[in-house]
């Protein structure tokens, strides 16, 4: 779907939810891998990319992070500081 949707008319903003949930580790890695691209190529590739997840690695490679908790509801915070040390 993801494929489907960059082939076709340029994309203002993409959202995901949870977008490595159901893969296998290895078409994890690849999705991981191209979501990557797009944060470091960012609006040459997709001005926008929003997604929901809680894949570390997804959410570590993000430049831009909020973090959603029922005790604070959501805030901005570093992409290292959205989890305290090794949980």
């Amino acid at each position: 779907a993801i494929a489907r949707a960059l082939a076709g008319p340029r994309l203002e903003l993409m959202m995901l939810d949870e977008p490595t949930v159901h893969l296998d580790d290895e078409r994890r890695r690849e999705l991981v891998e191209v979501l990557k691209k797009f944060f470091r190529e960012g609006p040459r590739i997709l001005p926008q990319l929003i997604l929901v997840t809680h894949d570390r690695e997804v959410e570590e490679a993000a430049d831009t992070v909020y973090l959603v908790t029922r005790e604070r509801g959501y805030s901005r915070v570093k992409s290292e500081e959205a989890y305290p040390t090794a949980m």
